[in-house]
């Protein structure tokens, strides 16, 4: 990105935060019993159309923190495509200081450190269990590796609703990937297609529906909510349940200039309401996963829409062992050439272990 197009986007950021928030940054106010002080956070939420922005993200800032601390913490929290920001910008901005909290995909900030791939590595997690569990087990080195690249504090990790393929084509299983030409969106979702047999092809999310209409790609991967809203339905005829990435890619942290600048009882607060936003959220994600499964097949209830009548395909146990011969001699096997011996090691003692599953050390 250019100087120019740097100092149109801060000025962008910042003049937006003050119009609509009217207060940016830390105001002097009178502290309260808890001595949290006033402050008004300028916050960067998740793609307007995620399902979480709207129903986790958005109401925690508008309404959680501000309702439990009487108003003392307030925000402005704004999505990153209303910013004109990329995904990958967004740790950027955290560590130019330029918002005070951020919400983000760990796969958007996987070219600033490879080790952000390892929450969430392609085909690895295959359910909702081993996802909160490895997250659990990996979180320190995620911690550390946020304050290390951005300057920052790890609050919160939550699960969007899980990773699959849409088809335009019949799919019965794993093997019928062989020879498909798939969108991806990472790198590790490249090894894991290629292992299958097929074509990762990179196509950005709003070109995916024309691009599967158009033939440019047999199937796409995106998770299961996110697809149904975007109506990839509407080109694909088979959705084929295997877990191409479990969705345990979602962060939420804050400035370590910020941090430093609350108080003691403030930071307390703040680091309880993450707390239960991150329940909160993996609870939404799981149910929302599910709800993506039918409103795209029509096998169950759909409140966010009318149910379709895609073709529902679920992985067999054969898929699932192949999937885990995959996994491990190309998706982890690409990925510690990435990442090298002493991230390797991190997650083989932490992630790995929770999963059952060891990435080589090259």
């Amino acid at each position: 990105m250019s100087a120019k197009s740097w100092s149109e986007l801060i000025k962008v950021a910042i003049v937006g935060a003050v119009s609509v928030a009217g207060v940016v940054g830390f105001a002097p106010g009178q502290a309260n019993a808890q001595d949290l002080g006033n402050h008004s956070f300028k916050v960067i939420g998740n793609w307007t159309n995620a399902p979480h922005f709207k129903n986790t993200e958005k109401p925690f800032w508008e309404q959680t923190l501000p309702g439990a601390t009487d108003g003392a913490l307030t925000a402005q929290i704004t999505p990153l495509d209303e910013l004109g920001l990329k995904g990958f910008d967004v740790g950027r901005m955290l560590k130019l200081g330029l918002f005070d909290f951020v919400h983000a995909g760990f796969t958007y900030v996987a070219g600033d450190n490879a080790m952000f791939e390892g929450v969430d590595l392609a085909g690895s997690i295959q359910n909702w269990d081993d996802a909160r569990n490895s997250v659990e087990a990996y979180r320190p080195v995620l911690d550390q590796q946020i304050n290390d690249t951005f300057d920052a504090k790890l609050l919160a990790i939550y699960s969007e609703p899980t990773q699959v393929f849409y088809c335009r084509v019949p799919i019965n299983g794993i093997e019928d990937i062989a020879g498909k030409k798939v969108r991806v969106y990472n790198r590790a979702l490249s090894d894991l297609v290629e292992g299958m047999g097929g074509i990762p092809t990179s196509i950005d999310f709003a070109e995916v529906v024309p691009a599967l209409q158009r033939g440019v790609v047999d199937c796409a991967v995106t998770g299961t909510l996110s697809g149904y809203t975007a109506k990839w339905y509407e080109v694909a005829t088979h959705l084929y349940t295997l877990h191409a990435a479990q969705g345990s890619s979602l962060f939420l942290a804050v400035s370590n200039a910020t941090w430093n600048k609350l108080s003691p009882d403030a930071q307390k607060v703040v680091l309880d309401e993450a707390a239960k936003l991150e329940d909160q959220a993996w609870a939404f994600g799981q149910k929302a996963d599910q709800e993506g499964i039918d409103c795209n097949t029509g096998n169950g209830p759909c409140s966010f829409g009318e149910a379709q009548t895609m073709t529902l395909v679920q992985p067999s146990d054969a898929d699932l062992q192949r999937l885990k011969t995959i996994v491990e001699e190309n998706v982890l096997a690409g990925w510690s050439e990435r990442c090298g011996a002493d991230c390797v090691s991190a997650w083989n003692d932490s992630a790995g272990k929770a999963l059952g599953l060891t990435a080589p050390t090259n």
